[in-house]
């Protein structure tokens, strides 16, 4: 039987019909040989980190992004709008955008839309257009969220109001609470690979969030990509906006270090401002 499937039907998509169509497929070819392996495309980005990175960061913004894909989730625009609009409030004419796009020219709308507000918020998205974004185009996609990304680290940092030297001070002050003889020197000290001090970090802050029976002694790779992950994950359940990757850990990457140490530390104040209000 011929199984009869539209353009729109992939658009749309139906995963129900589209699973019918495979499943049809297969049954009518069933020796199909595997698809040859692709060879790897070079691109501005080399690997998935950024990508990880930068939907993490999204995932912890509070605005109730669900994303699996950031490529994919993306090519509806809402997401991209939900982000402008929250780095600049009023950046986006909500009355134009189609919370439900059911078609690609909803979609290249929507996608238009965001790209008309990174430009008010300040972006640099010369060459790229809604259609790009709607497309999944990977390089131009990251090139966008990872500005926007950028933008709010910088605000992010700016707003705490504090320097490199107050984060670390005020780092070292908070894990001697945990460990009296644990203290780093700086957002490149080689010992923050193992992930341990930070994790001690996230627990002098939010002891329900970290588990001290999970933190290993980061001896070897293996412990301090552990570590790495499991602090991450904890920044993330503490309510912190994650700008960086377990990668970033364990590789001593010290902006994003930095970064960290600044969201646990934004933590803090507001846990000690709102006990203080409940006190008063």
């Amino acid at each position: 039987a011929i199984f009869e499937l539209e353009a729109g039907d992939v658009l749309r998509p139906r995963p129900r019909l589209l699973t019918a169509f495979l499943a049809s497929l297969f049954h009518a070819l069933p020796a199909m040989d595997a698809a040859p392996t692709a060879k790897p495309v070079k691109r501005l980005f080399n690997d998935s980190r950024e990508e990880r990175a930068l939907r993490m960061w999204m995932a912890s913004l509070g605005l109730g992004l669900v994303l699996t894909n950031l490529f994919e989730d993306c090519r509806d625009g809402l997401p991209l709008l939900a982000v402008c609009d929250f780095l600049q409030p009023g950046a986006v004419s909500w009355e134009s955008v189609s919370l439900s796009p059911s078609s690609i020219y909803e979609r290249v709308g929507n996608c238009n839309a965001a790209v008309d507000a990174a430009k008010r918020i300040g972006l640099h998205v010369i060459g790229i257009g809604g259609k790009d974004i709607a497309d999944g185009n990977t390089t131009l996609v990251l090139a966008v969220v990872w500005q926007l990304m950028h933008r709010h680290a910088c605000r992010f940092l700016a707003d705490l109001g504090m320097g490199e030297r107050d984060i670390l001070a005020w780092a070292n002050c908070t894990v001697a609470r945990e460990d009296a003889a644990l203290r780093v020197n700086s957002f490149s000290d080689a010992s923050l690979r193992s992930g341990v001090f930070i994790l001690k970090l996230a627990r002098a802050v939010a002891p329900e969030c970290v588990e001290t029976s999970e933190i290993l002694a980061g001896d070897s790779r293996e412990q301090c990509e552990l570590n790495a992950r499991y602090a991450i994950s904890c920044v993330f359940k503490m309510g912190c906006t994650v700008f960086a990757i377990w990668e970033d850990i364990v590789l001593v990457r010290s902006k994003m270090l930095m970064t960290i140490f600044a969201a646990v530390m934004s933590e803090d104040l507001r846990r000690t401002l709102e006990q203080q209000a409940q006190e008063g």
